[in-house]
């Protein structure tokens, strides 16, 4: 359905083979095989031009439609392969901060350089929510 939309909105079968960088043939075979699966004609074509029928000038309507949610989609999806990046707040201990913390954190920064941790070291159990804590750890007893 997308090389369908993509011979309407080029113009011709060759323009669209031209825009997706693949041969005529391969368009042109998958128009075949899409009129033939929906058992009518999309485009009534000449040596000249290719007009839309009735219901390829619906069916076209819907394609591109579909051919945007389809970019939303991907949109969607490459926001989560993105690296990850911003700011997160980490409290612990002194006594953990120097031997588990801060090892920790600096081989993260090597994988993830955007991120932009902030350590707090500090041996209170802080309120996680009103101090915008991300991750805590603590010793001893969960008072939660």
């Amino acid at each position: 359905m997308s090389i369908f939309a993509h011979i309407v909105e080029a113009g011709s079968v060759s323009a669209a083979a031209d825009k997706l960088n693949i041969s005529k043939s391969v368009v042109s075979q998958h128009l075949k095989l899409l009129e033939k699966e929906l058992g009518m004609i999309l485009m009534k074509r000449t040596t000249r031009r290719q007009i839309l029928t009735d219901v390829g000038e619906r069916f076209y309507l819907k394609c591109k439609e579909l051919n945007i949610l389809a970019n939303c989609a991907w949109d969607i999806a490459s926001e989560y392969q993105l690296e990850p990046q911003g700011r997160f707040r980490i409290t612990a201990p002194n006594a953990l901060m120097d031997s588990l913390v801060v090892p920790v954190i600096a081989d993260l920064m090597k994988t993830y350089p955007k991120l932009k941790p902030e350590l707090i070291c500090d041996d209170q159990h802080l309120d996680l929510i009103a101090h915008d804590i991300d991750i805590a750890i603590r010793i001893g007893a969960s008072h939660d």
